[in-house]
């Protein structure tokens, strides 16, 4: 219930993002080739296009997979919530058996986990200025 409800936020989020982060960037380009045109000739908007052009391919190339690091990571948060669920149902059987420890273990390992690719992906994101 709650991965599902995590995961539509996120996508709410990104959905809402998309419009200002494609337009903006593509009224800039339109009106800013359009006025350089009218100053320089189509030298100048043809050259911006150009270094457009090869920046998208030089940020395709270097930037790291968000898309399957973002799968990682809700990977990672749904086995350790899965985790979670499990000590509560069989919290029972755990405390008779004194299985508490090897259930510790199991949860820091799964935690250890996941605090680690966090800081992986935002060690990325911050390197790529996001």
């Amino acid at each position: 219930d709650y991965a599902s409800s995590e995961t539509l936020n996120k996508w709410a989020t990104s959905l809402a993002s998309l419009y200002s982060d494609v337009t903006k960037p593509l009224l800039d380009i339109v009106l800013f080739s359009r006025k350089l045109a009218e100053l320089m000739g189509w030298s100048g908007p043809g050259t911006i296009i150009l270094y457009y052009v090869l920046n998208f391919f030089v940020m395709r190339f270097v930037s790291p997979r968000f898309g399957e690091l973002t799968r990682r990571t809700q990977e990672l948060e749904g086995n350790f919530r899965s985790l979670h669920t499990r000590l509560i149902t069989y919290s029972e059987e755990i405390a008779f058996y004194q299985g508490h420890e090897k259930e510790k273990t199991i949860l820091s390992a799964n935690y250890q986990r996941v605090r680690r690719h966090l800081s992986y992906l935002y060690s990325k994101y911050f390197w790529m200025g996001l």
